[in-house]
C-alpha cells in the first residue's frame, strides 16, 4: 500500500478541480420536536432519537415506534441479529461483499488470458509474506543504488528521466493527467506539470516546525532511518541524507508559487508544449514526458515561473542534496511494498496525531483481502481486476436496468423537480436542464476495449521476481497507457479503464463534474444497494436514491462551478446561487443543532451541509418517481431505505466519522432524510408530538 505523503499544496487543476462542496453557514431552522430515549443512560441525548447506528443502543426489551425514530424501529430486528455479527455499516459491507467476490476471481484457475496472468502473479506476490520477509528490504537496494551512483547533473538528468530507474516518476517537477478539459483548449485531454513533493507537505515547515509539520518530520526521520539502517548505512550517513533532503527541499518550496484563486487561473498557466520545454532550459522535462509515454501534446498547464527556476536548483552544488531528495522519496513511497516488518512499522509511523483513521473491528484475514484489493486497484492492474470482475459477476442485464433507471431519475429532474423551483428563475431552471440534457451516463462498464496487457511481463517468484518489482513494472506500464491517453482529442463520454480513481469496482457511484457525468460501478451491486431481481421498491430506494444524490450533486454549490461540458465555467446566476445557499443555510443551521450521543458536542454543520442537501434531493427524486406508480409499496420503500444506511458500530468508529466524514451519520441520513417528505408522514401517520414530526415551515429540502 503506497504511503500517501501530504503534498505541498494542490496542483492547479486539482485546485480548480475540487470535488468538496464549500461550507455554507445561514441561519434559518430548527430541529424536530418530541422525544425517546434507550433505557441505556450513556445513548441519551438532546435530540428526538437514540444513536441507532451504536452497539448496543437498542435491545430487545425497547418498545420503539416508527412514529417517534424511524431509523430504530425499522432497523430494530436488522440491528439484534445481522447487526449483531456483523458490527459495521451495511454500505460498507458491500464493499466487503465485493472484495470477498475478487478473492474468488483470484483463485479461480479457469481464468486465461494475459489479464488474468499478469493479475494473478501480481498478487500471488503481493500475498507471499514469507517469501517478502526471505528478501527484506533489498528488492529496494537497487534503486537505492542507482541513486548512490549519480555523479554530475548530467546523470542526476538521467536518472530522473530514466522510466526503468525512476518508475514512479520522482522528480523536481511531475506531470498528472486529468479527465479534464479547459475553455481555451476543449478538444484537448488537459496534462498538468506539477511542483516537486515535499516531505514535510507545507512551505512554512522548513522555516518554522511546527504541530502536524514536526510530526510529519519525526515520520519522515524514522521511516528512512529505518530503511536506511535495514540497508546497512552508518548512522551519520543517514542524519546526512536527511540534512541535504531538508535543505534541498527548502529551495524547492521558496520557488513555488501561491495559490491563485482567480476564476481564470488556468488560462493564466497554460501554454503550449513547446513554450514550456523552452521555459524548462537545461532542465529535461521533453525528455521525461516521452519517456513516460507523454507524446502528441499540444498544451500543458503548470506554474511556469516555478520551471524556469528549477534549473537553477539542479546544479553541481546542489548535487548530494538532490541525491538524498530522491532517495527519502523513494523511500516514503515505496517502504509498504517490502517485507511485514517494514509495512508494519510503516503503518504504525504513519498514525501520527494529526492523521485520522477510522478504527475498525476486522479480523486479520479480512484486512489482508482489503490491503490486496487495495493494492491492485492503485496499480497498473486495476484494469485488469476490472475487466475479469465484470465478466464473472455483473450480469449485462444489470447495466441495461441501471442505465434504464438513471434516466428516469434524470427527467424527474427534468419535468417534475426544476421547472418547480420557485426560488430559482426561470433562466436558472433553462440552464440546470440544459445541463441535464448533456449529462453523460458511465453505467457500470469503462472502455473495455481500450485494456492491452501485452507490454507488461511482471517476474513470477519462481524466476526471481519480487512483489516490488511487480508493483513498479505495473507502474510503468500505466504511466504509459495514461501517456496514450493524454495524447488524443478529449472525450467526456470516455470511461478510461486505466484510471484509478474511477475503478468500476470501487464501492460506490459518483458525480464527476469535469466530465458532467454520473458514474454507477459496478462494486455497488450487491445487497441492500442492489441484486438482479430486485423488487422495484427496494431498487428505488437503494441504488436509486445513491444516483438521485450523485445528479443532485451536478446542482450544487460545486456543480454550478462547471458546465454542461464540464469546463469550470460558472453559469448560474448569482441571484440564483444566493437562493440555493441561502435554502442549504437551513441544512447547515438545522444539523447544528444535533448531537447524537452522550458527550458528542454539536455538528459543524457546514461539513456535512454538502451530502445532506443531496441524500434529500436524491430522495425527492425517486419518490416523485415512485408518485407516478398507483401500486407502489412505501412502507417497503422506507423501510428498505432504512436498511440501507442501517449500522451496529463502536463508539470510537462512530465519534470518527462525527468528527471527520463530510457525510452525516447513518442515523440522521435516515430520519433527518424521511422526516422531509409528506409521503413519510402519509405513510406511518405521524403526527405532531411524535419523534419524527418535523412541521412543514421548518423542513429543509433544498430541491
Amino acid at each position: 500500500m503506497e504511503d500517501k505523503q501530504p503534498r505541498l499544496k494542490k496542483p492547479i487543476i486539482s485546485r480548480i478541480l475540487v470535488l468538496m462542496i464549500a461550507g455554507i453557514l445561514i441561519a434559518g431552522a430548527f430541529s424536530g420536536c418530541g422525544s425517546f430515549a434507550t433505557n441505556d443512560p450513556n445513548f441519551a441525548k438532546g435530540d428526538p432519537w437514540i444513536d441507532s447506528d451504536l452497539l448496543g443502543s437498542v435491545s430487545e426489551s425497547d418498545e420503539i415506534r416508527l412514529q417517534d425514530d424511524f431509523a430504530a424501529a425499522a432497523n430494530k430486528d436488522w440491528i439484534l441479529t445481522e447487526g449483531a455479527v456483523l458490527q459495521g455499516r451495511n454500505f460498507d459491507h458491500i464493499a466487503d461483499v465485493i472484495n470477498d467476490n475478487k478473492l474468488v476471481l483470484l483463485e479461480d484457475d479457469s481464468l486465461t488470458g494475459k489479464e488474468a496472468e499478469e493479475l494473478k502473479k501480481f498478487a500471488d506476490l503481493e500475498k507471499d509474506w514469507d517469501y517478502r520477509a526471505s528478501t527484506g528490504v533489498e528488492p529496494l537496494r537497487p534503486y537505492i543504488d542507482s541513486i548512490e551512483e549519480i555523479s554530475s547533473i548530467d546523470e542526476y538528468y538521467g536518472w530522473i528521466t530514466d522510466i526503468e530507474k525512476n518508475p514512479l516518476g520522482i522528480a523536481p517537477v511531475g506531470v498528472v493527467t486529468a479527465p479534464t478539459r479547459l475553455r481555451a483548449f476543449p478538444d484537448e485531454m488537459m496534462v498538468q506539470y506539477t511542483p516537486a513533493d515535499l516531505s514535510l507537505g507545507s512551505q512554512s515547515a522548513y522555516y518554522s516546525l511546527l504541530g502536524p509539520s514536526l510530526e510529519i518530520k519525526e515520520m519522515t526521520d524514522r521511516k528512512v532511518s529505518y530503511i536506511l539502517g535495514r540497508l546497512g548505512y552508518a548512522e551519520k550517513d543517514i542524519d546526512r541524507i536527511l540534512k541535504e533532503n531538508y535543505a534541498v527541499e527548502k529551495e524547492f518550496a521558496a520557488i513555488i508559487e501561491p495559490d491563485d484563486n482567480d476564476e481564470d487561473a488556468e488560462l493564466k498557466y497554460t501554454d503550449s508544449y513547446d513554450d514550456i520545454i523552452a521555459a524548462a532550459g537545461t532542465y529535461p522535462l521533453d525528455a521525461y514526458m516521452k519517456t513516460r509515454g507523454f507524446t502528441n501534446i499540444e498544451h500543458m498547464v503548470g506554474y511556469k515561473n516555478y520551471l524556469k527556476k528549477v534549473s537553477g536548483i539542479c546544479t553541481d552544488k546542489n548535487l548530494a542534496g538532490l541525491k538524498s531528495m530522491l532517495t527519502v522519496e523513494l523511500i516514503l513511497k515505496l517502504g509498504s511494498y517490502l517485507d511485514r516488518d517494514t509495512y508494519d512499522t510503516f503503518d504504525k509511523l504513519s498514525k501520527t496525531g494529526t492523521k485520522k483513521e477510522v478504527p475498525d473491528n476486522k479480523s486479520d484475514a479480512d484486512k489482508e483481502r482489503d490491503l490486496l484489493c487495495e493494492n491492485i486497484a492503485t496499480s497498473g492492474l486495476v484494469a485488469a481486476m476490472d475487466k475479469l470482475y465484470l465478466e464473472k459477476f455483473v450480469d449485462p442485464e444489470s447495466a441495461e436496468e441501471l442505465t434504464n433507471l438513471t434516466k428516469d431519475i434524470i427527467e424527474v429532474y427534468r419535468n417534475d423537480i426544476f421547472p418547480n423551483e420557485d426560488w430559482m428563475s426561470e433562466e436558472g431552471r433553462a440552464l440546470c436542464i440544459e445541463k441535464l440534457d448533456a449529462i453523460t451516463l458511465n453505467v457500470i462498464y469503462p472502455d473495455l476495449s481500450q485494456i492491452d496487457y501485452s507490454s507488461l511481463n511482471i517476474v513470477p517468484k519462481e524466476e526471481g521476481g519480487t512483489y516490488l518489482d511487480a508493483y513498479l513494472e505495473s507502474m510503468r506500464y500505466l504511466s504509459r497507457m495514461k501517456g496514450q491517453r493524454a495524447g488524443k482529442k478529449y472525450d467526456a463520454s470516455e470511461w478510461f479503464p486505466y484510471e484509478t480513481q474511477l475503478s468500476t469496482t470501487i464501492t460506490n457511484s459518483v458525480y464527476v463534474p469535469m466530465a458532467n457525468s454520473i458514474n454507477i460501478y459496478a462494486g455497488i451491486l450487491s445487497d441492500p444497494a442492489y441484486h438482479k431481481g430486485i423488487s422495484k421498491e427496494e431498487l428505488m430506494s437503494g441504488i436509486g436514491v445513491v444516483i438521485g444524490h450523485e445528479i443532485t450533486h451536478g446542482f450544487d454549490n460545486n456543480g454550478v462551478k462547471f458546465d454542461k461540458d464540464g469546463i469550470k465555467n460558472k453559469w448560474m446566476s448569482e441571484e440564483d446561487q444566493k437562493a440555493f445557499s441561502e435554502k442549504a443555510g437551513k441544512v447547515s443551521t438545522f444539523y447544528t443543532l444535533l448531537q447524537p450521543y452522550k458527550g458528542s458536542g454539536f455538528y459543524v454543520g457546514s461539513n456535512v451541509v454538502g451530502e445532506a442537501v443531496a441524500d434529500m434531493g436524491g430522495l425527492k427524486a425517486v419518490l416523485t418517481l415512485a408518485s407516478k406508480d398507483p401500486d407502489f409499496d412505501y412502507d417497503k420503500f422506507f423501510r428498505h431505505y432504512a436498511l440501507l444506511w442501517a449500522s451496529q458500530i463502536s463508539p470510537e468508529q462512530e465519534q470518527y466519522y462525527f468528527k471527520n466524514d463530510e457525510h452525516p451519520l447513518n442515523v440522521y441520513r435516515i430520519n433527518v432524510g424521511v422526516q422531509q417528505f409528506d409521503k413519510f408522514y402519509e405513510t406511518y401517520n405521524v403526527q405532531p408530538g411524535d419523534g419524527m414530526y418535523l412541521e412543514e415551515k421548518k423542513r429543509i429540502a433544498v430541491w
